[in-house]
């Protein structure tokens, strides 16, 4: 199914934000930041979330490194 998803992401340009909500997915199984949405702007795109009560936004910036490799560009920023 991952292979049917990705083929897709990539057939339509979404790759990006299919990598980062499986990168949000994995690192936070249980208690995950829920997506408020997604927007394409100029050099990228823009993702808002909002926080469950056991995760901090210091706990999102230390895995800035696993988003940075998610997206094979190494330009995430959080």
């Amino acid at each position: 199914m991952s292979i049917l998803r990705n083929f897709i992401a990539k057939r339509l340009g979404t790759e990006l934000p299919l990598a980062v909500a499986e990168t949000v997915a994995i690192l936070w199984p249980k208690s995950k930041p829920i997506k408020i949405r997604h927007s394409k702007i100029k050099n990228g795109y823009e993702f808002v979330y909002t926080m469950p009560r056991d995760l901090t936004f210091e706990d999102f910036i230390k895995k800035e490194g696993n988003f940075r490799a998610a997206t094979e560009i190494g330009r995430a920023h959080v």
